[in-house]
């Protein structure tokens, strides 16, 4: 159904829905990071995340280029490494630090 002919309630749960998955996003990709920064095997981190994004765009394909290029983004900042290295939120880190 063409977005000019969806219902508004349509419209509302399409977004809903894609606000969750975008949610989803971020943290399974906050978490796969962590992980990779402590060494932890993160593979079943990885599918997730790569399903999660295959169901984006499939749905929104007109924004995955720029969702794209933003999950790159932010995964690669969220990656730290290092004995001195500390990422706020990193569950891992806040461990060490005990």
């Amino acid at each position: 159904m063409s977005t000019t002919t969806m219902p508004r309630r349509g419209k509302r749960l399409q977004a809903r829905r894609r606000s969750e998955l975008l949610t989803k996003r971020a943290a399974v990709g906050a978490q796969w990071a962590d992980r990779m920064s402590h060494g932890f095997a993160s593979g079943r981190l990885l599918q997730e995340m790569a399903t999660l994004e295959l169901t984006l765009m499939e749905g929104w394909p007109h924004l995955s280029e720029r969702w794209v290029s933003e999950w790159i983004i932010a995964d690669v900042r969220r990656i730290h490494g290092g004995p001195e290295a500390q990422m706020p939120g990193c569950g891992y880190c806040a461990l060490a630090q005990k």
